[in-house]
């Protein structure tokens, strides 16, 4: 809750200050809330059901410089042992490269992510920087492609469940379709993956989720 408080929430609240007719201005944007169906797999141990909630928020300034914020929790089942929930969150900084049109561009950017792994005793954190590509494509007038990556070079060590992880790293894609079946709403069909890899005492040590991805949300 305390990451949506900070990243997502502001990014929502200005796009509700924001009134629609700026939506040819200076300033767009979109603000969605998202249900990933995960799956996840920590390590060795078999892949376990994690779905649950996400929200997501962008806005672009003079139709090239962007920020985004994004929030996902997947929530691994009991037999994953005793952690409770993986939380990520990021913020983004992006240009666009290039941009023919409005809704067909491809950007680059980089930003900071946050990893949170809760369990039934503590809440324990690592975190580092990214870079970020994304693009979107028109199929036709209501139908969109899109896609995310970003690339996670180094996160700091930390602990996971009291074992010392050292030489994080990991990527994040998600590729799919946006819809917008009537102005100023949209819904987002994709699949999405994650995957951070550390070393530890035992030897590599992995955290992968992926899953399709169901989202509906507002753009301005």
């Amino acid at each position: 809750m305390k990451l949506i408080l900070r990243w997502i929430a502001p990014a929502a609240l200005a796009a509700a200050l924001v009134p629609p007719a700026s939506a040819a201005g200076p300033v767009a944007g979109e603000v969605t809330a998202l249900y990933w169906g995960s799956s996840t797999t920590i390590d060795t141990a078999p892949s376990e059901h994690s779905y649950d909630a996400a929200a997501r928020a962008d806005l672009w300034f003079v139709k090239k410089l962007g920020v985004s914020a994004s929030w996902y929790r997947p929530q691994p089942e009991d037999a994953l042992g005793q952690v409770d929930s993986m939380q990520y969150a990021n913020v983004d900084l992006k240009w666009r490269f290039l941009s023919p049109t409005k809704n067909n561009f491809f950007a680059l950017g980089a930003g900071w992510q946050q990893v949170e792994a809760a369990d039934v005793f503590a809440d324990e954190t690592t975190s580092g920087p990214r870079v970020v590509a994304e693009g979107r494509v028109s199929f036709v007038k209501v139908l969109y492609g899109y896609g995310r990556a970003a690339w996670l070079p180094a996160l700091k060590d930390w602990e996971l469940l009291g074992t010392p992880m050292t030489g994080g790293k990991g990527y994040e894609a998600e590729a799919g379709l946006q819809i917008k079946p009537a102005a100023f709403i949209q819904i987002f069909l994709a699949y999405r993956l994650s995957h951070t890899e550390f070393e530890s005492a035992g030897g590599p040590f992995d955290v992968d989720h992926d899953g399709p991805v169901l989202g509906f949300g507002v753009n301005f």
